[in-house]
């Protein structure tokens, strides 16, 4: 059995969007992050490279995936 822990973690700001599992939250404060700040997809993708040991979200998903959607990285992550 192999298991993986994700984390992460992203300042609050007032006028960014908060989006949690790939749903946009209605709320004044939001996220902030080089992608759309989902720390709930963003912890899963950590947790299943863990798992993989494939090294990290940070390692694999690196500036050129700035201002990407986090499904797209769960997706390319369930992939790997």
């Amino acid at each position: 059995m192999k298991i993986g822990i994700g984390f992460d973690f992203h300042i609050f700001k007032k006028g960014a969007p908060l989006i949690l599992g790939g749903v946009e939250i209605p709320y004044e404060y939001g996220l902030v992050s080089e992608t759309d700040g989902d720390i709930l997809i963003h912890a899963l993708v950590d947790a299943l490279l863990g798992a993989t040991g494939t090294g990290d979200i940070g390692e694999l998903f690196c500036s050129s995936w700035k201002n990407k959607s986090s499904v797209d990285i769960l997706k390319t992550t369930i992939n790997i």
